[in-house]
C-alpha cells in the first residue's frame, strides 16, 4: 500500500516531476537513483499518482532480508507468488496489475530474481494487453553495488 504524496509536498522538483510523468505516461519504466533522503520516494509515487492509473503496488527491499526471492512483489500484493523462474513470476505479476503501476523501493536490496523479474516487466511493450508501467527507486553509494543485470 502506498503512503499517499502530493505533488504540493514536493518543493523545487517540478522538473523531475515532469520527467518521472512524461516517461510514465509513454510506457516507459523508470528509474530514480540518488542519495538517501533527497525524496526519491516522493518522487516516484507523486509521479504514480499524477498518472492516476487504476492501482499502484508499492513494495521494497530490505537490506537484512536481501536473500528473499521476490520479496518487494510479495509486499506489494500481499499474495503467495507462483513457484518457477523469473518470466514465470513475471506473467503472474503482469496478470495481477494488469493496467496499474508497481513501485519497488530501495531495489539496491533486492535478490537476483527480484532484478530479473522487474526487467522482464520493464521490457513489456506499452500498449500490449499486460503492459505493467514500472517505477523503481534506488539510493546510490550503497554498501553493495547494484546488479550487474541494471
Amino acid at each position: 500500500m502506498t503512503t499517499p504524496t502530493t505533488t504540493d509536498q514536493l518543493i523545487g522538483r517540478a522538473r523531475e516531476l515532469e520527467r518521472v510523468t512524461d516517461a510514465l505516461a509513454a510506457g516507459r519504466p523508470v528509474l530514480i537513483i540518488g542519495e538517501p533522503g533527497i525524496g526519491k520516494t516522493a518522487l516516484a509515487r507523486a509521479g504514480a499518482q499524477a498518472l492516476v492509473p487504476p492501482r499502484i503496488w508499492e513494495g521494497g527491499g530490505i537490506a537484512t532480508l536481501d536473500w528473499m526471492s521476490y520479496l518487494p512483489f510479495r509486499r506489494a500484493l500481499g499474495l503467495p507468488l507462483p513457484d518457477g523462474d523469473a518470466s514465470v513470476v513475471a506473467d503472474f505479476l503482469a496478470d495481477q496489475a494488469e493496467d496499474g503501476l508497481f513501485i519497488v523501493d530501495d531495489l539496491q536490496w533486492v535478490d537476483h530474481d527480484t532484478v530479473t523479474a522487474t526487467l522482464l516487466l520493464a521490457e513489456r511493450a506499452p500498449g500490449s494487453p499486460r503492459h505493467v508501467l514500472y517505477l523503481t527507486v534506488t539510493t546510490c553509494g550503497c554498501a553493495s553495488p547494484p546488479p550487474d543485470s541494471w
